[in-house]
């Protein structure tokens, strides 16, 4: 019976995590529930039978939709928020010009992912928001040399995702007052 409880919590966090993010990696999946892979692949093996999410074996992604249509900016604002799982209480997408949000530590943090050569569009579309609450940031770039270009309010560091998931992250300056 405890088995069987077990995979309907893993169950209906699984399905809420794939149709919120609506495409993820499937070594994505298998690193949020850490240290129950067994399960994981019986619930995903079960899902993907039953056509409640789609599998795309040359890319290796499970998605809440049929048509498979990576998003790029979430899969690697994904792999950030994976990085602070074990701080994380609550995560969802976020409203645009961030792509996901989550609170941790009793603070609420957003993951923008800023592609190549859209920094003036980013820098505009963050000053033009009335922040009702105060959200640090975590800035996802392409490219170190986007840093310098960037000037989005309460950002708290950046750092640059691979596809593998590996990520390097480089620390916010902190201004003298």
């Amino acid at each position: 019976m405890k088995k069987r409880n077990c995979y309907k919590v893993d169950a209906g966090e699984l399905i809420r995590v794939i149709s919120t993010y609506q495409t993820l990696q499937v070594k994505q999946i298998y690193a949020l529930f850490p240290n129950r892979a067994e399960i994981v692949e019986v619930l995903l093996k079960r899902f993907i039978q039953a056509n409640r999410i789609f599998y795309d074996n040359i890319f290796d992604l499970v998605s809440y939709e049929k048509e498979i249509k990576p998003n790029i900016a979430i899969i690697k604002c994904f792999w950030v928020l994976l990085d602070f799982i074990e701080k994380i209480e609550f995560h969802t997408i976020a409203d645009t010009p961030a792509n996901i949000c989550f609170f941790a530590q009793q603070e609420l943090y957003e993951i923008v992912y800023v592609p190549k050569e859209k920094e003036i569009f980013m820098n505009h579309a963050f000053s033009c928001m009335e922040e009702k609450i105060e959200s640090k940031r975590i800035v996802v770039i392409e490219q170190e040399e986007q840093i310098h270009k960037l000037h989005i309010l309460n950002t708290v560091g950046y750092c640059k995702v691979l596809d593998s998931g590996k990520i390097t992250y480089y620390q916010v300056k902190q201004e003298k007052i």
